[in-house]
């Protein structure tokens, strides 16, 4: 179900919430308004929003603010914020496409948190639960793959995350949502994606 998490008490990066608020681009001043509401940062002298990046915030604030901007923005907002997430947010080197795709779900998981420690233990590689994962999966053909989305997030702010990654290294690809299975938008538990190129 978007916008509701799927467990108390999960929390994101300050890091990777400052790269979601700054994609919302020219609205991103009223985006600061709706966090500040939500009791998340604080405001800079010219209004905009101060968030520390090594500190964890919660994602139910996070997700109200998200679910309030679609609302009242529009989801091309939200398509924007999850098209920044590669820039600044936490991820592991990628060398192509395939590893940047896969290397989303490790992000995923660095960048989400509990009790101030993040669901990815980089020294055994272990991934912990509560945020459900952004499989992807490569096509034997070796042009194309599909990324499986279990998550909270609405399927244009997903959507946005993958195009980001995958133009990084093949700025012609594709990513289109698979009509012959669920979404989560529609009420399904997964969203899939396949990206070409």
């Amino acid at each position: 179900m978007i916008y509701v998490a799927f467990e108390p008490g999960l929390q994101i990066l300050g890091q990777a919430l400052y790269t979601i608020a700054d994609g919302f681009g020219t609205f991103k001043s009223i985006a600061a308004q709706y966090f500040l509401a939500e009791g998340v940062g604080t405001a800079n002298p010219d209004g905009s929003l101060k968030l520390d990046p090594a500190a964890w915030y919660p994602v139910e604030a996070e997700l109200r603010v998200m679910k309030r901007v679609e609302q009242e923005l529009g989801s091309l907002v939200v398509f924007n914020g999850g098209k920044k997430i590669p820039e600044n947010a936490v991820f592991p080197p990628s060398a192509d496409i395939h590893t940047g795709l896969a290397a989303i779900d490790i992000a995923y998981h660095m960048n989400h948190g509990k009790n101030g420690r993040p669901l990815f233990d980089a020294a055994t590689g272990r991934k912990l639960p509560g945020v459900g994962s952004l499989a992807y999966e490569p096509s034997p053909s070796g042009n194309a793959g599909r990324l499986i989305a279990h998550s909270f997030y609405p399927d244009e702010f997903i959507r946005g995350l993958i195009v980001s990654m995958a133009h990084k290294f093949k700025p012609q690809a594709r990513v289109q949502l698979d009509a012959t299975r669920p979404s989560v938008t529609k009420g399904g538990e997964t969203t899939t994606w396949l990206i070409t190129w």
